[in-house]
């Protein structure tokens, strides 16, 4: 494969239903607030680092029942972060 100044040189071989599905998915981003995005991203950082911490220790104090609990937990939590983030851009 050659490159030349950053570009590919062979035509690209996406069918036309994947460009209208990115188009439509770039749309939506475009549409969001961007602070909300970095801070629902940071919240979901945070959530996943503290999940993880959570399903190990609650796996060797408890045992693996409860861990899965607070993985389901943080799954559900995830969720809601996502439609918070989402806000009200789909007006």
């Amino acid at each position: 494969m050659r490159w030349k100044r950053g570009y590919q040189t062979e035509k690209s071989r996406h069918k036309p239903w994947v460009i209208a599905e990115q188009k439509i998915w770039t749309e939506r981003y475009i549409k969001k607030d961007p602070q909300r995005m970095a801070q629902g991203g940071l919240l979901s950082g945070a959530l996943w680092v503290f999940a993880i911490a959570m399903v190990i220790l609650a796996g060797f104090k408890l045992g693996i029942i409860y861990a899965v609990v607070v993985f389901l937990t943080a799954i559900a939590l995830q969720l809601f972060t996502e439609f918070w983030v989402q806000g009200k851009s789909y007006d």
